[in-house]
């Protein structure tokens, strides 16, 4: 136990250096540029606003590293390849459905407090990839927390989005782009943490890799909500 430990802390400490360098402010908080950039916004087509918002949305997920995070912890809580698909899939459904739905509704929820929503996901998971399998509370399913932290995951990007305040014709192609880019950059980070885990699987030790995987993922939690009550921005 006391190497898990060891190795847990030392996951904590590289996270940690990652969290305090300039390239960890560039968050879910990170500014999107208006769409009125470059080409006057009268000469965009919707499908040029789409495949716009689409590259926004790549480059926002990529950087995201609180939504990396947590995507890391469910792909830990899985076992196979169809469960990492699954997990995912609800996560989708479950962010896509308050992105899309509470832009085009005009839905806004305070930043800080979506922010300290996931930090509390990516604490939650982390817990479930070190205890989750001997405590009944915290199970060791990921659909439930995927669909529940989804939800309030999209509801981040969607008041991120709407920060631009545009045009009404705007709108729905932007979103959609949006949402496209960044099931796009998911699926290329997905892509990564699998190969990296089935490499890291293949040796035996250390045999409980998810005890310091999980430790790691909770201090990176305590990072993220720190952040948000001292008031600086995510």
């Amino acid at each position: 136990m006391r190497i898990h430990l060891l190795l847990g802390a030392l996951a904590s400490a590289v996270l940690a250096l990652v969290l305090g360098t300039d390239l960890a402010w560039a968050h879910s908080g990170a500014p999107i540029a208006p769409v009125t950039e470059g080409p006057s916004a009268t000469e965009l087509s919707s499908l040029d606003v789409g495949w716009l918002f689409s590259g926004y949305g790549v480059k926002h997920i990529l950087l995201g590293y609180d939504h990396l995070l947590f995507l890391a912890g469910l792909a830990l809580l899985c076992r196979q390849l169809r469960d990492v698909v699954g997990v995912v899939g609800v996560f989708a459904i479950a962010y896509s459905s308050t992105l899309v739905g509470g832009t085009l509704a005009g839905i806004a929820v305070p930043g800080d407090l979506v922010d300290a929503v996931i930090a509390l996901s990516v604490g939650f998971v982390g817990a479930q990839v070190a205890f989750g399998s001997a405590n009944r509370f915290l199970g060791a399913s990921p659909r439930w927390p995927a669909l529940c932290f989804g939800l309030a995951h999209g509801l981040g990007l969607s008041s991120l989005l709407q920060e631009l305040r545009l045009p009404q014709d705007e709108l729905l192609p932007s979103v959609i782009g949006f949402n496209v880019g960044v099931e796009v950059g998911q699926v290329a980070a997905l892509a990564a943490f699998i190969g990296l885990l089935a490499a890291v699987r293949a040796f035996p030790f250390p045999s409980r890799q998810q005890i310091p995987a999980g430790f790691a993922l909770m201090s990176a939690s305590s990072f993220l909500l720190a952040f948000v009550v001292f008031g600086v921005s995510l």
